[in-house]
């Protein structure tokens, strides 16, 4: 008995490996933007703002990493606010909505918004913004332009 549970053991973890062989592996893409982005009047400059996102959506795309690898499901659109204080540092960060999220991976995006500082505001005074990111493992992904 103890010998066809080693078969069927050895059998099963040949198939796994296989498997990870033959189905090419799915790169994870990261969207900035796609669906929803909206500043408060005061942040004049949005396109430094645009433009800080785009620059750090390596930061987003390892915490999407490290949850796929734990088989979380985390694909989708995530929808952030948060104020940008007149030094530029990020506060109140918040996803948008109801939406359930997965803690681990949320958490993650949270304290990469929270550790970011971005352009001061013109007028000195706290803006907001509103961003959405789409998070999805793609066989082909385009290059980013």
């Amino acid at each position: 008995m103890k010998a066809l549970i080693l078969i069927v053991a050895i059998q099963f973890t040949v198939l796994v490996a296989l498997a990870d062989l033959l189905i090419p592996p799915r790169k994870p893409h990261v969207k900035s933007g796609g669906g929803k982005v909206e500043f408060s009047p005061n942040i004049k400059d949005q396109d430094a703002v645009i433009r800080f996102v785009e620059s750090k959506l390596e930061e987003l795309r390892g915490c999407y990493e490290k949850a796929i690898k734990r088989q979380a499901q985390v694909d989708g659109e995530y929808v952030v606010n948060w104020e940008i204080a007149s030094n530029g540092k990020s506060k109140k960060v918040a996803y948008d909505g109801d939406k359930s999220y997965n803690w681990d991976f949320s958490q993650c995006l949270l304290k990469r918004f929270k550790a970011w500082k971005f352009p001061a505001t013109a007028d000195g005074k706290p803006g907001t913004v509103t961003y959405s990111f789409e998070f999805q493992q793609k066989e082909d992904v385009p290059p980013e332009s």
